[in-house]
This record gives C-alpha cells, sequence and structure tokens, in this order.
C-alpha cells in the first residue's frame, strides 16, 4: 500500500504540489527503498510519470496529483549505470499521449530525479547563470588558466583563476578532469555551479545521476554531497558562491544519510567505470606511446639515465622524452622483486611491458600482461604486479607523476577497491 503525506522534503521548504510516497520506512523513520528494490513493483511505469526520486530515494510527486490518482514512474529514468541491457527492454502499456510504446534505453529528456534539490538551487541565481554563461561563450579554459598554478588533487587538476566577470560574492576554477576516471566524493557549505566546457560527464548528487554535455549547467545545493565521473575530454569551470573556502571542504568516505551520499552506489559506479577504462581506453595517447618504444629494448630507452632503488624494483626517471608536458615517463625494472608494493595514487597511469610480463591487479581484478601489452590504471584506484624474473615495465603518468601523492596500502580499504586478503592469497599462489 503506498502512503501519501506532505511533509518537509530534503530539507526545502514544502510547497503544495510536493507529495512523497515512501515505500517502506524504519522505526527510524528514514525511508529504506534502497534496501528493498521489490517495492518498486508497487509502482507502475508511465512514459508520462506522476512522481520521480527525491535525493533521499524518497518517491515524490513531480507535478499536481488528484485524490485517487495512480502514482507512476518512469522505469527508465533511474539512475543509469552506462548500459541498458536488451533484457530489460518492455512494451509500455501506459496508454499515455506521450507512450513510447516500446522502452529500450534511458531517457534524459524529462526532470532528472534530483528534481527539487537542484532546482531549488538555481532560485535566486539567475544572474549568476546568465554571467558566467555570456563569459564562457567567448572565453577558453586554456586561456582562462594562463599562469595560474596547477593543483592536483581527487577530482583532477585544479586551477583557482581570476574572477573574469567581477562578481565579488563568486569564485572561479577550472578542474581538468582528464586525468581521472571518478572525483573524489565530497560536499563543503557554498553553493556549487559547473559549467562543461569540454567533453561530458555524469554528476552523482546526493545519489542521484545528472548527465551533461559541453554546454551543461548544473547546480549543486551546499551541504550535498556529490561526485562526477568524467569521460576522456572532460573539462568544467566551477563556480562558488560564497567564493570557495578550502576549510569547508569535506570529503566523504561512507555513507552518510544527512549529506545524501550512498557508499555502496559509489563503490558500484566506481567499480563499473574502473573496468570499462582499463578494458577499453586510456585518457591520454597510447599510440604515441607504442610508436616511441616500439623496436628498442629497454636498455636503450634508459641509456644515459641513472637507476635508483624504490619500493617496486629499479628505478629510472627519464626526462619526458616526448616533450608533453602533462605526462612523464619512468622505467621500472621488477626482475628482483617477487611482488610490488600496493598502493594508489591521485595521477591516471598506463603500463608498457617493455620485456617479460606478470598479473597486474587493479582494484579487485586480475590482468594478464606479457612483453607488447599495455595497461590504463585509473587515478585513486589500489593495484600492485607480480612480475615475472624478466619483467620490465615503462610507465606513463599524467599528471606527471608526485611522490608525495603516493599512498601505500596496509590493510583492506574499499574505498580504493583494496582487499588485503585477495592480496594474500594471490601472492602466496604466485610465489
Amino acid at each position: 500500500m503506498i502512503e501519501t503525506d506532505k511533509p518537509y522534503i530534503a530539507g526545502h521548504p514544502a510547497e503544495e504540489h510536493k507529495y512523497v510516497a515512501l515505500m517502506k520506512v524504519s522505526k527510524e523513520g528514514v525511508p529504506t527503498w534502497g534496501k528493498v528494490r521489490g517495492k518498486w513493483a508497487l509502482s507502475n511505469h508511465s512514459c508520462d510519470p506522476t512522481c520521480q526520486l527525491d535525493n533521499h530515494h524518497r518517491m515524490i510527486t513531480c507535478r499536481a496529483v488528484k485524490k485517487g490518482e495512480e502514482l507512476t514512474t518512469a522505469y527508465n529514468a533511474f539512475i543509469p549505470h552506462f548500459s541498458w541491457p536488451e533484457s530489460w527492454n518492455f512494451e509500455c502499456l501506459c496508454q499515455s499521449p506521450k507512450c513510447r510504446k516500446m522502452i529500450t534505453g534511458y531517457r534524459t529528456d524529462i526532470l532528472d530525479p534530483l528534481c527539487y534539490a537542484a532546482l531549488e538551487s538555481e532560485a535566486g541565481y539567475e544572474d549568476l547563470i546568465a554571467a558566467w554563461s555570456e563569459f564562457f561563450k567567448t572565453a577558453t579554459w586554456q586561456n582562462m588558466i594562463a599562469g595560474c598554478q596547477p593543483i592536483c588533487n581527487g577530482n583532477g587538476v585544479v586551477y583557482e583563476t581570476l574572477n573574469f566577470v567581477g562578481r565579488p560574492h563568486e569564485s572561479c576554477a577550472i578542474v581538468d578532469m582528464r586525468s581521472i576516471t571518478v572525483s573524489e566524493p565530497h560536499y563543503h557549505a557554498e553553493a556549487e555551479f559547473y559549467f562543461i566546457l569540454q567533453g561530458s560527464c555524469a554528476v552523482v548528487i546526493g545519489g542521484q545521476a545528472f548527465f551533461c554535455a559541453t554546454g551543461s549547467v548544473i547546480s549543486i545545493p551546499p551541504r550535498v554531497a556529490h561526485f562526477t565521473v568524467p569521460d576522456a575530454e572532460c573539462v568544467m569551470a566551477v563556480i562558488n558562491t560564497p567564493p570557495f573556502n578550502p576549510n569547508h571542504y569535506v570529503a566523504v568516505t561512507e555513507s552518510d544519510l544527512a549529506v545524501g551520499f550512498d557508499y555502496e552506489q559509489f563503490s558500484d559506479l566506481k567499480a563499473s567505470i574502473t573496468s570499462q577504462v582499463v578494458l577499453e581506453k586510456s585518457p591520454f595517447s597510447i599510440e604515441v606511446w607504442n610508436n616511441f618504444f616500439k623496436g628498442k629494448t629497454w636498455q636503450q630507452v634508459t641509456a644515459g639515465y641513472e637507476s635508483t632503488s624504490c619500493r617496486n624494483g629499479v628505478c629510472y626517471k627519464l626526462a619526458n622524452p616526448l616533450d608533453r608536458i602533462n605526462e612523464d615517463c619512468t622505467v621500472l625494472d621488477m626482475g628482483a622483486i617477487g611482488v610490488a608494493e600496493p598502493h594508489y595514487h591521485v595521477e591516471t597511469v598506463i603500463y608498457f611491458f617493455l620485456q617479460g610480463g606478470g598479473v597486474v591487479v587493479v582494484g579487485e581484478q586480475e590482468y594478464q600482461c606479457k612483453k607488447g601489452d599495455h595497461l590504463v590504471i585509473p587515478s585513486n584506484v589500489s593495484h600492485f604486479v607480480f612480475p615475472d624474473a624478466d619483467c620490465v615495465i615503462a610507465i606513463i603518468s599524467t599528471p606527471p607523476s608526485n611522490v608525495d601523492h603516493y599512498k601505500p596500502l596496509t590493510k583492506t580499504d574499499l574505498s580504493v577497491g583494496f582487499d588485503y586478503e585477495q592480496f594474500c592469497t594471490l601472492a602466496k599462489r604466485v610465489k
């Protein structure tokens, strides 16, 4: 039985057209639809739905409904996981004038599930959006960051720029996300606006997803957790009001309903993206480096460079032989070690196997690699190598590697995909 009432919704003032249809409520008054997914069978699909999800997994009406009117949802407007299996296709019988007859994929043309948290945050900010939108019509992000110091963190490469439109209560930063696959979940006191200047991305706000292309603008309310899944070309401008204060930045590492963060959702999404990136694509050019290494021995590549011992073998730091300013190259002779130290870092890296081979574990997935293979390792994802006795690899890092970003792992840390028990089991098997 679906019951409706008229409560305070997601921390925003209630309005007459907002009703909640909770699937199930715990003794503490917390909606538990996320734990009982089958309960959605109580709500029929419609191509012109009366309800959607808010950022607390509550089913809310998105327009005025009459007493006795059926509460429906669009099954294909839920959080997409970047694929729609053919087995999910179904024939729609909603009989709405907007009926699509066959449902074969997600919809992005209707109001996103996070309808009220995002839209209400834009109230009163029309001038902000208009002013910056007009500026970005002619400005390029490359010109904006000229002279700015890059800051590498869990959100990519950040450039804090000038306030080009002269609005004293706002700040601007350019965030180059091309080197990461999933940004760090966080929230802060400031309201935030993303202007997508290049590429595209999915922005997850309070557990719900927006899909944004070049030219899109998305608003993020204060104190609501959010993270971004960028494509390989994504660059955005981030406008904060009041101006951004780093002391207000709070990274989220576990589920927190107060700010709308679901760690299980984040972990599942990150694992899915990690797998796709490792297997299918690189955020920088594989072909360029393949051509550089082609026909060369690793001894020829490292000729003239001094070697140093490190935790993962013998290291040769090359002086960027291809003059690619956002990348650097290190050659690592791993033949003398049994297993590399499990670790992660902000930078995205790509391994080129110049000699020998080995087993590389990225997150919890294993890849058997040999000479001539390459493997992309996303940022902020744990990884380690079981090399054979002849293994030598070249490591290309973007942005350039920074030893301060290197984080060794000694115990299970699911936030970066590291399972210590799996590591121990593999170590025994390989030995």
